[in-house]
This record gives C-alpha cells, sequence and structure tokens, in this order.
C-alpha cells in the first residue's frame, strides 16, 4: 500500500486509526512504524493514541490497552490486551544497521521517499517474515507431514498458508 498525500493531511491520524483498528481485529499481530525523516515522527503516532486513550472520551480505546505506553530513548510500545502491539522505532543515522532481528505483520514507513531503496529491501522488508501464528503454522505441518508418513495424505494436498504481512508507505 502507497500512499501520497500533502503535508498536514492526516496522514499520522490516519496511520494511527488504522494502527489501533488492525491490532484489536487481529489479536497477537504487531504493527510496526518506523520514519525515514526522525524517530519523532514515527513516535508521534503513539503519543496520539495514548493521547486518545487517556482523553475523556478514550474509555472504550482505554480499556483494551495493557498498561501504560512503553517509553524508552529508542523504543515506543503500545500493547493491547488481546496479544496485538504498536511499535515505533528509529531508523538511526546508520541507515537501519541497528534494526536487524525486528518482526511485525504490518511495516508502516513514514516519509519512505527519505529512506535508501537498499534499507528498505534489505533492513525494513524482512520485518515482515515472521508471522504471528508461526507456532501454529508450524504444529499444522508436522500434523500433514505424520499423514503424509501414514500414506493418508500426498504431499500436494498441503494447506497454502496466505501471507497477512503488509507494507505501507
Amino acid at each position: 500500500i502507497l500512499q501520497v498525500a500533502g503535508r498536514s493531511s492526516g496522514k499520522s491520524l490516519q496511520a494511527a486509526v488504522f494502527s489501533i483498528l488492525y491490532c484489536l481485529i487481529n489479536p497477537g499481530h504487531k504493527v510496526m512504524i518506523v520514519s525515514g525523516a526522525n524517530f519523532r515522527s514515527s513516535r508521534s503516532i503513539l503519543e496520539l493514541i495514548e493521547k486518545w486513550s487517556l482523553s475523556k472520551k478514550g474509555a472504550l480505546l482505554r480499556q483494551t490497552i495493557q498498561g501504560d505506553m512503553m517509553k524508552k530513548p529508542d523504543l515506543y510500545v503500545i500493547n493491547f490486551k488481546n496479544g496485538s502491539q504498536i511499535v515505533a522505532i528509529p531508523l538511526g543515522a546508520s541507515g537501519g544497521d541497528n534494526l536487524r532481528g525486528f518482526r511485525c505483520n504490518v511495516l508502516i514507513v513514514d516519509e519512505a521517499l527519505l529512506i535508501a531503496p537498499k534499507t528498505l529491501e534489505l533492513v525494513l522488508k524482512p520485518f515482515l517474515m515472521g508471522a504471528a501464528d508461526a507456532t501454529e503454522k508450524q504444529e499444522f505441518r508436522r500434523r500433514e507431514d505424520r499423514l503424509i508418513e501414514a500414506g493418508k495424505m500426498k504431499e500436494e494436498d498441503r494447506r497454502e498458508f496466505e501471507s497477512v504481512s503488509k507494507l505501507i508507505q
């Protein structure tokens, strides 16, 4: 998904609303937000969500969030009671070399034009390789293996899992 919009057109607002709704609808999933500009841009989206949850009208949202937002110099996290997370991380001056190892189901890249294509391909896109239900899929594969060994199923009848990972720029 690629969104092209002008300044002050509500991109951060849309990212915040999308992140909340995605996490509420998809238990155990993770939305990660990174910005090509600076950490302030990505963390401002989580600060907006926190502001909404702490407002008088945010009672329902507040009920879905587990605890307070974790705020570290290089990591902001909102945990939902259903196991989902929204995470903001800095790209950093190193072009993302310090970010390897993160996993998510949805990656929101703010100011993507400021990120080198190599960084996008080699550092950020691999974040999407981890599935929220990887343990369940592994168990399913083991059951299929046993059925194939017993001759009750053919290799070509294996289930194909659809990817739910999304990159939003």
